[in-house]
């Protein structure tokens, strides 16, 4: 009901100001109903409603309007940090609402309204609007609320508490508000108070109000006291609120040696005052039931805290065994916990015997021995306990270590209350040694089997026994236990702590000292006890630091021994009750790995009867960190934004973004990122230059935070963070840091920042738009543009998501060669099938990208690599000039005998000259068309090349050359070509046969893995690259085409053999791909046209029988043709053969059957010229036309099917979607063109490096998408690539939807004024024709 209502209070609030009342019901009584006990409805109140509320309160005076904020500040025990600053806040900057009675005439005046009992007879008036304000100022103080205390302090300062609480007739009431606003604000603060007079007789006022309530009014006292107002506000007053007030005072304010003597004669009388009533109470005798219905704790508590300051003899009451007094004293787990670990008794008592069957003596049954000595010790890592963790580490590593340790564990689960502190606290300590030997290890799976086998003991429930505890040191063991079991991310222990959680019995849980606030709770306490600690902290050290800087002044005379003792002691660090570090390292752990149980653990604990956030709570200690940043707390506030972070990323239920979001963190983060100048260095040991790299590192994770919110509730997010963050300053930030960066070129945490801060700017941007950025902030931010990638993914639920992440480097360096063989190589006509291709080439590109960065180290070799197509066109120049000088007739070469040598020096000149430009214009040329320059470059160097060419050929043709340098230039072109060869084959082998080692050793770890262990493990270097990589080059067939060639090279100069220079020039037939598809098509169908050829060779050798036999073979043919055919053609049968495979170049075999008529007889024969005919026409029809053609058609039909295939894929590469396979024409009808599409939202090799970027990332710092898209890639799924879909269409299908209801609703519209002027129209017909009745009535 109270939800349902919250709508409504603006309404409420608006009736305020008419000042309704009606029957003792007013507005601010409805508000005060609808937000009392629910702490939702009190968050949603605003600062601006509380601030009006404060300003009617300043107007009229009115106790109700103070109530409503009282209301506002949550549960009595809860209460909400963000509402008490901004109530306390509002009415320190309201100095009209303070009515605070101060000074003696205000004090006079409140004396007098007191006096003449305005308080009962004017509940409305001043004196209860003074009363509720010093109530709601000591509310807003309540639990861990350090901002309220430092305004609190500001508005009363200890010396006006105590003046007014000097005051002997104040109401109850109004004493108790002022004892809760002063121990809230100064006796809970670690600050220390000056023990004043005041003071003093403050407390001998209490130990007087003690001994007067004994002696008026605890022996009238019987068990109805409750129904007497007077009496029960009394006893309430000295039983609540003064016995509070003397525990909290003396457990931080009062030291034994250091306090005046008055204050402990104070105090003692206090405490025997407090001691006779514990006594009158508990005496048995009385039958007067008071114990049973007193509230008796807070003064039990107050007489321990007494007795263990000295101040109170337990031996002289009678009741000291019902408070737990006993001598000797032995902690236990349910002692009152000591303010710090060193208050604890070290009293040890041996484990002792358990239930269990005797087993063999093993020496962890010496364990109580042992803790004896460790905590005799003052050295945790002393020879005894370091002796006994070996032992246990011995018997674990032998495999026999796990009945020990597992019987350790058993006895510190079956521990009860009365279990000594210092053994749990030894036991976990040595399960923390043992995880930390494994931490240190070399073997990173040893941790991991450690935690498993620990958490299948029990350790994990012993574990958050221990967190539960109220006791200090069993709260610290179990913070340092827990830390360890869980480095790491371990899942299966971050499971247990889920299931420990699942079920609604809270024993698996409940603490080992006997307290009952439970794990969330006793965390809860800890991080606002840590956020209370930041002003104490920083307090700390500022007197720390004024005490050092006044030191010498101080120790002016004294012994160097006390001097060295007040040195210690003035630099003892800050010792903190919380733990924060340690609590929000633990916290981090607990949902390290994106573990979604326990990161909706943190935020919901359904099982449980109060849900404690601690996502929250940590929240909220972030913002108090922010608003008092210095170098003391920077720590705590990276641990705080890492636990944000680790609770976020991968959460699939999006509770903590949905917490969050309700709250402050966005302002707050943009506060943090706006930051230029490092936080005040506090203390001692600090550096400028640690903090601004503390600070940069702060800022780091808060953009990892930032992006982390973005993984759910994007659009919220998004214009929420376009309203609340500075975008100039942000764009100022990550243009810094690229300077920085470009300065240094070491910091890559700089660069990687930037990088996070620009991927902000740009997924904001795409959403709303940069407007606010001025252009020169742009031009700053392009270096981040080139390497920011973005691309779209479809998520769990079926829905597109725009993801960014910075591109690596070297993926720019993947060569155009191997995206040729992808984008070509890949089958597009199956739907999904070149997308799965694509991703089961990944992990080969990877390879590829990364050997390319390590090759583009070495400058040469990367210069080599880069234009390897260049070096083959080369050779191939070379042998076109060689094979031109090879033309040229030697015989016109002019002898040098006829000539004098200084004769045909100009000649040998100029004739050098043309060689060299004959080579350099022929190779320009051949290199021009390979690069494919642009036209006006390729048409300027192709005319060159032409030009050089012609006059070498011109001078060739018109001088002579002499021998000698004739040979000079076939040595140099040879010696080039050899080089130009072996560098081919070079840059081959390492390009792509060294990378195809690389690729089949690459799934074992990467690069960087295999030559690490091929560096240590020698067998292993041996069989990689002695065995294998011989073998992979064997196979190579490119390897061995260009190996051959060089060694015809070789041979040619070698041997002077220049005809094998001619084989060179076959090398243009693999360099340029249209050629290599005139071989692709006689190798496609390389079978049919194989088996068509073997038939044409039979129908061959079958005519070459014939003509055989016909011109007298074996005598098995009665004709005697012998004589008529010449003998020579068709001799023998492999003769004959060879005749007619000859004839076909000629048309057919018209020589097999020619005549040769003897004298006298005629020239042809009629049966000679028939059979000539026959066979003649018939080897025409079968051979020339049909079989021939048969070839010739399969050659042609494979041609053009390749050509086919490839304008198919071309025209499918331009006019489809490589990513999700829609059509330039959607794209260009309904979205924002293809280009634009292809090029930005789906560019393939974006994807491309968004996978190298996940391989190469550690998966410990994945985000959501990160996690989720590398599951799908370690499966081989594509599911998480978009299919038929893209934002840009959905975008337009949203767009198109709205339109259509505008226009239905326009349409509706238009419907509905017809039908109005229809029914008008109607009405005026009616009308009209009872007009006409009349008047014809009339006539009539």
């Amino acid at each position: 009901t109270q939800l349902a209502l919250t709508p409504i209070i603006p309404t409420i609030v608006a009736h305020i100001d008419y000042s309704l009342v009606a029957h003792d019901i007013t507005p601010t009584g409805c508000l005060n109903t609808i937000v009392k006990d629910n702490p939702t409805v009190c968050l949603s109140i605003s600062d601006d409603l509380i601030r009006r509320f404060i300003r009617l309160a300043a107007e009229n005076f009115a106790p109700r309007f103070l109530r409503f904020l009282r209301m506002t500040t949550g549960l009595e025990q809860r209460p909400i940090p963000r509402t008490q600053f901004f109530v306390i806040q509002g009415l320190s900057e309201n100095a009209d609402a303070q009515l605070l009675f101060d000074g003696e005439d205000g004090i006079a005046r409140r004396s007098a309204m007191i006096d003449a009992g305005e308080l009962e007879t004017d509940p409305r008036g001043h004196l209860a609007y003074h009363v509720e304000l010093i109530g709601l100022m000591a509310r807003c103080t309540d639990g861990d609320a350090p901002g309220p205390e430092a305004v609190a302090r500001k508005l009363f300062s200890l010396k006006d508490i105590l003046m007014h609480l000097s005051q002997t007739n104040l109401p109850l009431v109004l004493r108790s508000n002022y004892l809760a606003l002063l121990d809230e604000s100064y006796f809970k603060a670690r600050r220390p108070v000056q023990k004043s007079p005041e003071l003093v007789a403050l407390l001998n006022m209490f130990a007087t109000r003690v001994e007067t309530f004994i002696s008026d009014t605890l022996r009238t006292l019987d068990a109805d006291y409750a129904q007497n107002q007077a009496e029960s506000e009394l006893t309430n007053y000295v039983l609540l609120s003064l016995t509070k007030t003397i525990t909290i005072f003396t457990e931080r304010q009062f030291s034994v040696n250091t306090n005046p003597e008055e204050l402990v004669d104070a105090l003692t009388r206090f405490a025997k005052a407090a001691a006779e009533l514990h006594d009158f109470i508990f005496d048995e005798e009385e039958v007067n039931g008071l114990k049973d219905v007193l509230p008796t704790e807070p003064l039990v508590r107050c007489l321990s805290v007494l007795r263990r300051r000295g101040l109170l003899d337990a031996s002289e009451f009678k009741a000291a065994a019902e408070v737990g007094w006993s001598e000797p004293e032995v902690p236990s787990l349910s002692s009152p916990r000591p303010k710090t670990e060193e208050d604890a008794t070290t009293t040890v008592v041996s484990l002792g015997a358990t239930s269990v069957a005797p087993a063999p003596w093993h020496p962890q049954e010496g364990l109580g021995a042992f803790i004896d000595a460790f905590v005799a010790s003052t050295n945790p890592n002393d020879k005894e306990f370091r002796g006994l963790v070996d032992v246990f580490l011995e018997e674990l590593g032998s495999g026999k270590g796990e009945v020990p340790l597992k019987r350790l564990v058993g006895r510190m689960q079956a521990g009860g209350a009365e279990t000594p502190v210092d053994q749990t606290v030894a036991c976990a300590r040595i399960l923390r040694v043992v995880l930390e030997h494994a931490a240190g290890s070399d073997d990173a799976e040893l941790l991991v089997s450690r935690q498993n086998l620990l958490s299948d003991f029990g350790v994990s429930a012993v574990m958050l026994k221990l967190l539960s505890c109220e006791n200090s040191a069993l709260y610290l063991a179990g913070l340092q236990l827990g830390e360890m079991l869980l480095k790491g991310g371990n899942a299966r222990v971050q499971s247990e702590i889920v299931a420990c959680f699942s079920n609604a019995d809270e024993g698996d849980t409940a603490a080992l000292d006997g307290s009952t606030r439970g794990f969330f709770l006793r965390l809860r306490d800890a991080l606002r006890l840590a956020a209370k600690e930041i002003p104490e902290r920083i307090t700390y050290l500022e007197t720390q630091r004024d005490a050092e800087a006044n030191f010498d002044e101080i120790t002016v005379g004294l012994a160097g021994a006390t001097v060295e003792l007040l040195r210690s002691e003035m630099r003892a660090p800050f010792v903190s009750r919380a733990r924060p570090e340690r609590l929000l390292t633990f916290l981090a752990e607990c949902c390290a790995g994106h573990h979604n149980g326990m990161q909706d653990l943190l935020c919901d604990q359904p099982l449980r009867v109060v849900d404690v956030d601690i996502t929250r709570e940590v929240c909220e200690l972030l913002m108090q960190l922010e608003a008092s940043l210095d170098g003391s707390n920077l720590r705590q506030a990276e641990l705080a934004c890492r636990v944000l972070i680790e609770a976020l990323h991968g959460n699939v239920s999006g509770k903590n973004s949905a917490t969050l979001l309700e709250t402050k963190v966005v302002e707050m983060c943009s506060r943090l990122l706006k930051r230029r100048a490092a936080p005040p260095a506090i203390g001692a040991g600090a550096r400028d230059a640690d903090l601004e790299e503390g600070l940069a590192g702060l800022q780091r994770l808060v953009l990892t935070f930032l992006h982390a919110m973005l993984e759910n509730n994007t659009s919220a997010l998004l214009v929420r963070m376009h309203e609340a963050l500075d975008l100039p300053a942000l764009a100022e930030l990550a243009i810094g840091w690229h300077k920085a960066y470009s300065a240094s070129r070491r910091q890559d945490d700089l660069l990687e920042a930037g990088f996070m801060a620009y991927t902000l700017l740009r997924r904001i941007g795409d959403a709303h738009g940069l407007d606010a950025l001025p252009p020169s902030a742009l031009g700053d931010l392009a270096p981040y543009e080139r390497l920011t990638g973005r691309v779209e993914i479809s998520t769990r639920g079926g829905g597109l998501e725009r993801v960014y992440f910075r591109i690596p480097s070297h993926v720019l360096l993947l060569s155009a060669k191997t995206k040729d063989d992808l984008l070509w190589g890949v089958d597009r006509q199956t739907p999904g099938v070149a997308v799965q291709e694509f991703l089961l080439r990944a992990g080969d590109l990877h390879v590829e990208v990364v050997w390319q960065h390590v090759i583009a180290r070495l400058k040469a070799l990367q210069i080599l690599v880069k234009n390897e197509r260049s070096i083959e066109l080369q050779s191939v120049g070379l042998a076109l000039v060689q094979n031109v000088l090879l033309m040229i007739d030697s015989s016109s070469f002019t002898k040098s005998s006829g000539r004098a040598l200084s004769e045909g020096a100009g000649s040998d000149a100029v004739s050098a000259i043309a060689a060299l430009s004959l080579a350099a214009g022929t190779s320009l040329g051949m290199w021009a068309a390979a690069t494919k320059f642009a036209t006006v470059r390729f048409n300027a160097l192709a005319a060159t090349s032409l030009s050089a060419f012609a006059v070498a050929v011109a001078i060739i043709a018109t001088r002579d050359w002499s021998e000698s340098l004739y040979d000079i230039c076939k040595s140099v072109l040879g010696v080039v070509q050899m080089i130009t060869c072996f560098l081919a084959v070079a840059v081959h082998f390492t390009r792509c046969t060294f990378l195809t080692l690389l690729k089949r050793e690459s799934g074992k770890g990467g690069l960087h893995a295999i030559f690490s262990r091929a560096r240590k493990d020698a067998p292993y270097a041996l069989r990689v690259f002695a065995l294998r990589l011989p073998l992979i080059t064997i196979v190579d067939i490119v390897v061995l085409r260009k190996t051959i060639f060089l060694l015809l090279a070789i041979l040619a100069f070698a041997l002077q053999m220049e005809f094998l220079y001619a084989i060179h020039l076959f090398q243009i037939v693999f360099i340029m791909p249209e050629l290599m598809n005139v071989l692709r098509s006689l190798t496609l169908n390389g079978k049919q046209l194989l088996l068509t050829l073997i038939l044409l060779l039979i129908m061959i050798y079958a005519y070459a029988v014939v003509a055989w036999v016909v011109e007298g073979g074996p005598d098995r043919i009665t004709w005697d043709l012998s004589n008529k055919f010449d003998q020579g053609v068709c001799e023998y049968p492999t003769r004959c053969f060879v005749t007619i495979a000859k004839s076909l170049t000629t048309g057919g075999p018209w020589d097999v059957f020619e005549a040769v008529p003897e004298e006298g007889q005629p020239e042809y024969e009629p049966g000679l010229l028939y059979f000539s005919d026959v066979y003649h026409i018939s080897f025409f029809l079968i051979i020339n036309i049909v079989l021939l053609n048969v070839v010739f058609g399969i050659i042609l039909d494979t041609f053009a099917e390749l050509r086919g295939e490839k304008a198919a894929t071309k025209a499918h590469m331009e006019n489809t979607c490589f990513i999700c396979g829609i059509d330039r024409f959607t794209f260009d009808t309904r979205g924002n063109g293809f280009e634009q599409h292809i090029r930005q939202d789906h560019w393939m090799w974006t994807y491309l490096a968004m996978i190298v970027h996940l391989q190469e990332k550690d998966r410990s710092s994945y985000n959501g998408w990160e996690n989720y898209v590398r599951a799908k890639l370690d499966d081989n799924d594509p599911s998480f690539l978009p299919r038929h879909t893209a934002l840009v269409l959905l975008k337009s299908a949203e767009e198109e939807k709205e339109r259509i209801g505008e226009a239905i609703e326009r349409i509706s519209a238009l419907e509905m004024q017809g039908e109005k002027v229809l029914r008008l129209l109607e009405a005026f017909a009616e009308k009209g024709s009872d007009a006409g009745v009349v008047r014809r009535g009339s006539r009539g």
